[in-house]
């Protein structure tokens, strides 16, 4: 399906709600599952059950092949700085539809300031960005004032209707990420793990997409998702952080083929034994995954 966008919607349909593991097979029912891919499926259940069963606070969506799992998936939680993943898909999306030129220049000192610490803080204020790079940067770096300036550009209601369009219909962006917007209303954009799982599907599958990918794997964030996982996996993913709010969604490059993990926590006490607990999860699970293989 295409809106007028640029891209092309070829994500699954939306699962059950939070109150069950849910596999699912595109291949025929849970029935008829073969052996050693119900074993998968149990072995992702047991460690999505120790990451959220407890909290209700929690969702996670695993996906690998045909398969998927996960609780709470279509729970609508704060998103943070993840939905920075739909503002540069949006961005790539005007580019395809020929509204926005990729390699307009923007000079450093024409950016939004912000009394947090930036990357641009290291660059003279008469360099000069391309609206790609940007559009990475806001992905690698998880600036705020790149993605507010990617926000101005475009507006809300345009990054929405991209997220529409690729079958994330629970995403919602209505603040932004300047100073004001963050100190009083951080918690007005929102997303469900199944939205993640969704856009990160249509990023790795357009090749248009494919420098956002790149910048994916570049995250400087990678206390989560990768802690646990050996160091030469690579993985492509969006981390999300408020006060109580542990966010980490991506895509595990695995031997045996992609993992999408999607982790979407609020009400955290700890952020760091969220965090842990991320990682523990996405190890038991990328290495059903592996296993599987052997």
């Amino acid at each position: 399906m295409t809106d007028g966008t640029g891209l092309t919607d070829d994500t699954t349909p939306r699962q059950p709600g939070p109150g069950t593991v849910r596999p699912v097979l595109s291949s025929g029912p849970v029935a008829r599952v073969a052996p050693e891919r119900a074993q998968l499926l149990d072995r992702w259940g047991e460690a999505i059950a120790r990451f959220a069963d407890a909290d209700e606070g929690r969702s996670v969506v695993v996906r690998g092949g045909d398969l998927a799992a996960g609780r709470g998936g279509d729970v609508v939680r704060p998103g943070a700085s993840v939905l920075k993943l739909f503002v540069s898909i949006a961005v790539h999306a005007a580019a395809a539809s020929g509204d926005v030129d990729l390699d307009e220049a923007v000079l450093v000192r024409h950016l939004p300031r912000s009394r947090y610490p930036s990357v641009l803080d290291s660059l003279a204020p008469e360099h000069a960005l391309s609206v790609r790079e940007l559009a990475g940067l806001a992905l690698a770096t998880s600036d705020n004032r790149i993605a507010q300036h990617l926000v101005d550009r475009l507006g809300a209601e345009r990054i929405e209707a991209v997220a529409v369009s690729l079958g994330c219909t629970s995403t919602r962006l209505r603040s932004g990420f300047d100073d004001a917007s963050l100190d009083t209303n951080a918690r007005a954009n929102l997303t469900t793990a199944d939205d993640c799982a969704r856009a990160l599907a249509a990023l790795q599958g357009d090749r248009r997409l494919q420098p956002l990918a790149v910048s994916l794997r570049s995250s400087l964030f990678n206390s989560r998702i990768l802690s646990r996982l050996p160091d030469d996996v690579v993985v492509s993913h969006k981390t999300g952080s408020l006060t109580g709010v542990v966010n980490d969604v991506g895509v595990i490059h695995a031997r045996s083929g992609d993992l999408t993990v999607c982790y979407l926590a609020d009400g955290q006490a700890d952020a760091a034994c969220t965090s842990v607990d991320i990682g523990a999860c996405t190890r038991a699970v990328f290495d059903a995954w592996e296993e599987r293989q052997r």
